[in-house]
């Protein structure tokens, strides 16, 4: 199994639905990019079920400074507010000893 690199997005403050909407969108959209994940808290407001993005996670096929590029301006366009951009593997890709035992259960 080829473990691939991610980069987080980490905004300067949190975002909306729409605003993960349009930049997991845009990001999609490149051949490089094999999946997307958004992590924020969930916010109720009148009986509507909503969320606000903290983090954005971007799995890569390889990670070289054109791919840097192209996220970085992706962010700068939905982002204005700032950003941190890290390199590495941050949501789990097999399994762990939890997940076996949560299946026999």
């Amino acid at each position: 199994m080829k473990i691939r690199p991610e980069i987080q997005i980490f905004p300067f403050k949190l975002i909306s639905k729409e605003t993960a909407d349009k930049i997991t969108d845009e990001l999609t959209r490149f051949d490089f990019v094999t999946n997307v994940s958004v992590h924020g808290p969930s916010v109720n407001s009148n009986e509507n079920e909503n969320y606000m993005v903290g983090w954005i996670w971007i799995e890569v096929e390889d990670n070289n400074e054109d791919v840097q590029k192209i996220i970085k301006d992706v962010c700068d366009e939905f982002l204005p507010f700032g950003y941190n951009i890290e390199l590495g593997r941050f949501t789990k890709y097999k399994k762990g000893v939890s997940d076996y035992i949560n299946e026999r259960v």
